[in-house]
């Protein structure tokens, strides 16, 4: 149950239980803060979200998709406070930055390395097709990384519910990320996009770069399209089939996470959940409990009403900071940046009002979609490079990859949909 937006000595409890330290990063409609908890001396993230018309609908099932999952490997979101101007999410925070500042600090990650993250946002991806949700942006910048060097899903700002073949319209991602079908129909399954995203990640960990580049966007989409891509002859012939079968043009032919769980990688693989991480609260609460509570100042009939009857308010916020408090550091002023700056980068819904770019358009394609994907996934190449991995190539890559002109042409881009969208940017 949320507390009334207005109704808390709620938010001036707010601002006196949260010290802002600084901003991690910055979006069209949000900013994310890195702020302390008083009460625990504990650092959490805020997510700010201005209260507008037109992302309000997104908003709330951002918020509403996070309270419903708790995992270990799902940042959780642990306080929802709203005013009249913005809506605060206060998240448990990341220490060690996302998945994409690793990854440009070392150049591409170790194999060993590489199976226990990519195990764990497995998990994660899967804990959320079981429960009926779809992420729909997932990519390096969205696996925040902890104290523990565990990875964490975040930004469910595009995220559906959706049943096990249910078809999605609305079109939505990050370009570089995308799967074949968003170019080429007008409906697409959630899970599937999910398993191509993964895919790409994978290819991303292990060698550093996207497996489709190019200088616009009608070049990386005739990239993803046709699924041309080169794996370096240093990824591990179980990695390289994983990666093979993720990327399948046709989204039939995808496995399911849960089968990509059971490949050798991933079964062979050494990866550790956190022994303890923020998650929801279930029983009775201890005595112990009861009595750290009290001490900040949450009276012992408030605090099990609020525990038990998972009430998402300072009571619970108080409670699950504590219970993960052993895990993290006491805040500083001189903590480095986490790399949060990256967080939101280019994610948005379309709404299709015409083609502005000729090489952009679905309904030419949508008819032939059906008869040219089992000659598309016969024609599909797949090579390892015959020369040495170049290092200090990938990361000029991958930056020019996230900013002009790709970005810019997937702004300025719009899809012709069958139903009316918020023309929004999620951030």
């Amino acid at each position: 149950m949320e507390q009334d937006p207005e109704s808390r000595d709620s938010i001036e409890n707010f601002t006196t239980d949260y010290k802002i330290i600084r901003t991690l990063g910055r979006g069209r409609f949000s900013v994310v803060k890195m702020a302390y908890h008083v009460p625990t001396l504990t650092c959490v993230a805020i997510k700010v979200l201005k209260n507008t018309e037109k992302c309000s609908s997104v908003m709330s099932r951002e918020v509403d998709i996070l309270k419903s999952l708790g995992h270990p490997h799902i940042i959780k979101v642990v306080e929802v406070v709203q005013t009249r101007e913005a809506t605060h999410l206060v998240m448990e925070h990341a220490s060690q930055g996302d998945l994409l500042d690793r990854i440009r600090e070392c150049g591409y990650l170790k194999s060993w390395e590489a199976r226990r993250m990519f195990r764990q946002i497995l998990e994660a991806v899967q804990f959320c097709h079981d429960n009926n949700i779809v992420h729909r942006d997932i990519k390096a910048n969205n696996i925040l990384i902890d104290g523990r060097w565990n990875a964490k899903l975040c930004d469910f700002g595009l995220a559906a519910k959706t049943l096990p073949g249910q078809k999605l319209i609305d079109f939505c991602g990050t370009l570089p990320y995308c799967a074949p079908e968003f170019f080429e129909a007008e409906e697409y399954e959630g899970r599937p996009f999910d398993v191509w995203s993964v895919g790409v990640l994978l290819f991303f960990m292990v060698t550093g770069h996207l497996p489709f580049l190019g200088k616009s966007f009608a070049e990386v989409r005739r990239q993803i399209s046709s699924a041309n891509f080169s794996i370096p002859p240093h990824v591990a012939n179980d990695i390289f089939n994983v990666i093979v079968e993720m990327l399948m043009i046709n989204p039939s032919r995808r496995p399911s996470i849960q089968q990509i769980m059971m490949r050798p990688m991933i079964k062979d693989s050494q990866a550790y959940s956190p022994p303890t991480s923020i998650q929801t609260f279930t029983g009775t609460p201890s005595p112990s409990t009861i009595k750290a509570m009290r001490v900040m100042r949450h009276t012992p009939e408030k605090s099990t009403e609020s525990l038990i009857d998972q009430n998402i308010n300072e009571v619970l916020a108080t409670y699950l900071i504590q219970q993960h408090k052993p895990l993290r550091k006491v805040c500083t002023h001189h903590q480095v940046e986490s790399g949060l700056e990256e967080l939101h980068s280019f994610p948005r819904f379309l709404k299709r009002k015409g083609p502005l770019l000729s090489s952009f358009t679905l309904s030419s394609h949508s008819s032939n979609m059906r008869e040219n994907e089992d000659r598309k996934n016969s024609r599909k190449v797949v090579r390892r490079h015959d020369v040495g991995y170049q290092q200090t190539r990938t990361n000029t890559l991958q930056l020019d990859l996230l900013d002009y002109p790709i970005a810019e042409e997937f702004k300025d881009n719009r899809l012709q949909i069958r139903k009316t969208f918020s023309d929004c940017v999620v951030l």
